[in-house]
């Protein structure tokens, strides 16, 4: 029996929904069943481009008796270098016997070349530095920019797929993309990003701008200070199964930019180099991407030595979202202010149409975070970055944009008065798309659901290469950055690559803090409890434990080190800005590192044991179990649920505490008074950073004071979210609670986006507990909302919580296809036999009651809980 309309769904190669570049010639599968229990698949898989078309030759698995369907081991031969294919599944599911599904949408797998010899002889390129412009060379005596392109005429036919793979060196420098590729005319994106553990290529889907029979170009417009060398390949299939290759060789031309783009500076950040864009159009070369050219200025380009050992990128491109602005305001006869809306990472384009009596005036770009007193746009942003640009113009329509991105909210423009630009500015974001499925949240309290809005859209406008802690000042990846933003990003939307390629990166290239390296195992993990896939745990399993500081571990089982200075190697950092640090006292035994390090530990002999390490997990048992014992014995003040910042003081900071509690190191029954501990100043509750805020936050849920978080996540103090946007202006999560912290503050930083994730996992309850999301428990602590609802995301699908507790008292719970799970419900004095529970197979019997809570077990689908009591209205 086969049920043709209810089909798997969400189809995921190698963690990507779309998988262009997938890493593995053998890739793992995931879908999502239709709402029941799988209990067999079959899988299809056709090579070439066309897909699942009549006359396609098909492999199968045939009916594989199994539930699994996440981190599915790839059942066909490899992948072949330089391949398109696509693959479907079916799936068997219900009581009994079941009923087979119709097939599930086909998913596209692209594999790019595997090895040096697959580049089909694609030879290196960058701009000759005698090529191209009027010969003027630019004030630094270099030109860092390269414009290179090749023209060719495709043979008639119908194309089905055409795919360019191209890198560039080196993307360190501007810690950005080095390339921003067109085809004909039209943006294809940018790259490469950032490798983990080798030079990274990009792929891009090229077939809707290829013309058959027709001539075609590709453009690459390129910067970078270090290495200069660029490479692609296009892969162009036609229906009747031949192939066409360009590959970069001498045949392509280029020229610098000398005076088109002379070198103005940077950005002025400390951490990178990224160029201010001087652009002058009276030296364009127009046309120069799309087919046609005719100009004189390119020539033929420098061959450069090879770029070896590429591998594919990994997770999603980086693309280009073309925005209108919120608003273009003529506040002066030339001067323009142009509101995004919300801040974003983004170019601008210039879309002008300018009389010959104008050419050679300028257009000069101000952008800023924020406004100054007189109204115009902050360049000279708080994070000691300067976004200023003056572009040059020529007679006639031109269009002028920017090749790399800075993140602003306003833009000021200043041109001649007698020029109109309230129709001509397009922003450019670049970022990498959410998936299709994120998860929502709203409630009875309006503040909660702002809170939760701005750091939804936080996480949407960062997904960049990396989890940076900011686009703007550092551009870099930090480890406390990773666990905040990865946690919240898995909860918002079913994406899992950047978090994993984070994760890694950062395993082979740690930042300076102590305790921020122990931090990397817990990204790891929890990325494989969601996505049930083990493969980076195994492959990295030696990095994290060499991660770790065993090393200073003392006879007690502590961490003994001398605290270091900031931002000197292997520091301990307790927080940031050190403003934010409640006076904690640095000791050689320092409280918080050694609350990281157990939790560390722990995860360690998880992971070890899910691998078969047997030796390995009983050393990390033993090593956490020593460790918590002598924290607990040597740090804990039980008479006042407080910890002391470390062996030989006695100041207590509310970060020892909170780390404590958080991390696992306090006893369960000690969580209620260390948590009354942390707020007992209730004038002062937030005495941590924005990024502190998730350990604080979570110790009080732990400690059932969800009211307490609650009031924090919604409190109008100066250590707010709330007052991030109502005191400045912010649309973003800031780097710290206000530029009176931290007068550097960045206006975009995720790392201060942990109420997402606390609303996720705490209250509305919703927790992985069984990797792949095969079982979740969801235990909500509503606190005082009147109402909830919020979906939350898992690689399975969405686990749906909709609760209210006036005027009726009930929950709802909806599970997804192949998952099962648990609701802990407080009763609220409720009897039990008051409640009724309706699940997806019908009015279930007497619910099971554990302390305070209602107990029931959950299957996919939807199961409500309700108390039914004529007296329910009542109910505080």
């Amino acid at each position: 029996m086969v049920d043709a309309e209810a089909v798997p769904s969400g189809l995921m190669t190698d963690l990507r929904d779309d998988a262009l570049g997938v890493t593995h010639a053998s890739p793992r599968l995931w879908w999502q069943v239709p709402l029941s229990l799988q209990s067999a698949y079959e899988i299809q898989f056709t090579r070439g481009p066309r897909g699942f078309v009549p006359d396609a030759p098909t492999a199968t698995t045939g009916v594989v008796a199994s539930g699994a369907s996440t981190a599915v081991t790839w059942p066909f031969e490899p992948l072949r270098s330089r391949s398109v294919g696509y693959w479907r599944v079916r799936t068997r599911v219900g009581p009994g016997a079941g009923r087979f599904t119709g097939w599930s949408e086909p998913a596209r797998v692209v594999l790019g070349p595997l090895a040096d010899e697959d580049w089909a002889g694609a030879q290196t390129l960058w701009a000759s530095p005698a090529a191209g412009g009027d010969g003027i060379s630019n004030a630094a005596g270099r030109d860092d920019w390269a414009f290179i392109r090749r023209e060719f005429t495709l043979p008639a036919g119908t194309i089905v797929g055409g795919y360019a793979y191209a890198s560039a060196q080196s993307p360190a420098g501007a810690r950005q993309h080095v390339y921003r590729g067109w085809c004909n005319g039209t943006h294809i994106g940018v790259g490469p990003t950032r490798s983990v553990d080798a030079p990274r290529y990009e792929v891009h889907d090229v077939t809707p701008h290829l013309r058959d029979g027709q001539a075609n170009a590709l453009a690459f417009q390129c910067w970078t200070q270090t290495g200069q060398q660029f490479q692609a390949l296009l892969d162009v299939f036609y229906s009747d199964g031949a192939r066409v290759t360009i590959v970069t060789d001498p045949s392509w031309s280029a020229r610098t930019a000398q005076s088109t783009l002379p070198w103005a500076g940077d950005l002025g950040s400390w951490c990178y180099v990224a160029p201010s864009e001087a652009f002058d159009a009276r030296f364009d070369s127009v046309g120069w991407r799309e087919p046609g050219y005719r100009g004189t200025d390119f020539a033929p380009p420098a061959v450069m030595p090879a770029l070896t050992g590429l591998v594919p990128g990994g997770s999603a491109g980086i693309e280009q979202i073309e925005h209108r602005p919120l608003s273009v305001v003529q506040t002066a006869p030339g001067q323009w202010l142009v509101d995004t809306g919300r801040e974003l990472s983004a170019g601008v384009r210039l879309s002008l149409t300018v009389p010959d009596e104008f050419v050679g005036t300028t257009v000069e770009l101000r952008m800023g975070e924020q406004r100054d007193a007189d109204g115009t746009a902050r360049y000279q942003l708080l994070a000691q970055i300067e976004y200023r640009d003056v572009w040059t113009v020529r007679a006639g329509p031109q269009v002028i944009e920017h090749w790399g991105y800075r993140t602003f909210r306003w833009l000021q423009l200043t041109a001649d008065a007698s020029l109109d630009l309230s129709n001509a500015v397009t922003i450019l974001e670049q970022v990498a798309p959410q998936p299709t499925q994120i998860g929502s949240f709203s409630s009875s309290d309006p503040d909660l659901d702002a809170v939760w809005n701005l750091c939804a859209y936080t996480l949407a406008a960062n997904r960049m290469d990396l989890y940076m802690d900011s686009t703007t000042r550092e551009r870099d990846v930090y480890e406390a950055d990773v666990v905040v933003q990865g946690r919240c990003e898995m909860a918002l939307s079913r994406s899992y690559d950047i978090v994993r390629k984070s994760s890694r990166y950062l395993l082979r290239r740690p930042t300076w803090p102590t305790e921020f390296k122990f931090l990397t195992i817990t990204t790891a993990w929890e990325e494989y409890l969601e996505t049930g896939d083990l493969d980076a745990l195994a492959a990295d399993f030696d990095l994290h434990v060499a991660a770790q500081g065993e090393k200073w571990l003392g006879p007690d089982g502590l961490i003994n080190k001398e605290p270091g200075a900031s931002s000197s190697p292997d520091a301990d950092i307790v927080d940031w800005p050190d403003t934010q640090r409640d006076g904690y006292v640095f000791t050689t035994v320092n409280t918080v590192v050694n609350a990281c390090q157990y939790q560390a530990f722990v995860i360690l002999r998880q992971v070890a044991e899910k691998l078969g390490r047997t030796a390995d997990a009983a050393h990390y048992e033993a090593l956490a179990r020593h460790l918590r014992a002598s924290m607990n014995s040597q740090l804990y003040d039980a008479s006042t649920g407080s910890y002391y910042d470390g062996v030989g003081t006695t100041h207590r900071a509310q970060h020892a505490s909170l780390y404590a509690a958080s991390h696992g190191v306090a006893d369960e029954s000690e969580l209620p008074k260390i948590a009354r501990w942390l707020v007992c100043d209730g004038a002062n509750p937030v005495r941590v950073s924005v990024y502190g805020a998730q350990w604080l936050l979570e110790a009080l849920f732990l400690g059932g004071r969800a009211q307490d978080a609650l009031d924090i996540m919604t409190s109008r103090g100066a250590s707010s979210w709330l007052s991030m946007m109502e005191t400045w202006g912010a649309t973003q999560t800031m780097e710290a609670w206000s530029p009176q912290v931290k007068k550097n503050t960045t206006f975009s930083h995720p790392w201060a986006t942990a109420p997402l994730n606390v609303i996720a996992r705490y209250l509305l309850g919703v927790r992985v507990v069984e990797a792949g999301a095969a079982y979740v428990e969801v235990t909500p602590h509503p606190a005082s909302l009147v109402h909830a609802s919020g979906a939350v995301a898992t690689v399975r699908g969405p686990v749906s919580v909709e609760f209210e507790q006036s005027p009726s008292y009930r929950i709802s719970v909806t599970l997804p296809g192949n998952t099962q799970g648990i609701l802990r419900w407080p009763h609220a004095g409720h009897p039990l036999k008051a409640f009724t529970v309706d699940a997806p197979s019908g009015p279930l019997p007497r619910p099971n009651l554990d302390g305070d809570t209602v107990v029931v077990h959950l299957s996919p689908g939807a199961t409500s809980l309700t108390a039914n009591l004529p007296d329910a209205a009542t109910h505080p």
